[in-house]
């Protein structure tokens, strides 16, 4: 026998492995990679969060997540009905009057009194302030995280308000609002009382009463802008003008 040559005289055995076969395999090793490649992809694209998620997701159970605003009673079908319930549990007597006829008549502050635009826009023309869009008046109440009223209840008979029955008409004399990021700062907006009930101490009451449901929020920075003359009035309230040199800064389009 002849080394390399035929065994027995039979002709020379084919490789194992053939040019198709190696062909096959080569095609099928590029497949796994390429399949483990993209394995992996869509693994690492399902497990990242998107930005949706994160800036939506507030944990209930979370210790740290900031208390709701004092929710506000739902708008009614009926506007007669609605203005003429009784003060609630968030409710706040500030003024009592009573006349001859045995009416009587209570000032007070609410966190849950559902205010219409017309109602706001009447009571700003009444201390003087510009007039303004329903449209935009409506969407800044609704947007707002606290709405502050106070409301004259009215009863004819002083005697059936102390049982408990339905102011006879409720008029809107004051109120103030603030926006919030619900966490850190609000910022407190359209704060007015009206000529009639000014110089009772109504307005500081309002202003207290709101910055301390704010405060109870867990909001621990509150702002408002003031107007030159009423400046003082504010900082015997407790705020500072550019506290530790922190200006306010106004961006004015110019419109051409």
């Amino acid at each position: 026998m002849q080394a390399g040559g035929a065994l027995c005289g039979l002709p020379s055995a084919k490789p194992l492995c053939s040019d198709r076969t190696v062909a096959i395999r080569r095609v099928q090793h590029i497949w796994n990679a390429a399949f483990t490649i993209l394995s992996i992809f869509i693994l690492n694209h399902a497990l990242k969060p998107s930005r949706r998620s994160r800036a939506v997701f507030r944990p209930r159970s979370c210790s740290t997540q900031p208390r709701p605003p004092p929710q506000r009673a739902a708008p009614s079908s009926s506007p007669t009905q609605r203005s003429r319930r009784g003060p609630g549990s968030n409710d706040v007597c500030l003024l009592e009057t009573r006349d001859e006829a045995g009416g009587l008549a209570r000032v007070v502050f609410s966190t849950d009194t559902v205010v219409e635009p017309t109602e706001l826009e009447a009571l700003c023309a009444a201390v003087g302030w510009p007039r303004r869009p329903l449209a935009k008046v409506a969407a800044a109440l609704r947007n707002s995280y606290l709405v502050s009223t106070l409301c004259v209840h009215s009863w004819l008979d002083a005697t059936a308000a102390e049982h408990g029955a339905p102011a006879d008409a409720v008029k809107l004399v004051g109120l103030a609002r603030a926006t919030s990021d619900g966490a850190f700062n609000a910022t407190v907006w359209d704060v007015l009382v009206s000529p009639q009930y000014q110089g009772q101490g109504l307005g500081k009451a309002l202003v207290e009463h709101t910055t301390r449901a704010l405060l109870d929020a867990d909001i621990g920075n509150v702002t408002l802008f003031a107007d030159a003359s009423v400046v003082d009035f504010y900082k015997s309230l407790g705020f500072s003008v550019d506290p530790q040199g922190i200006k306010g800064m106004f961006y004015l389009p110019s419109w051409t």
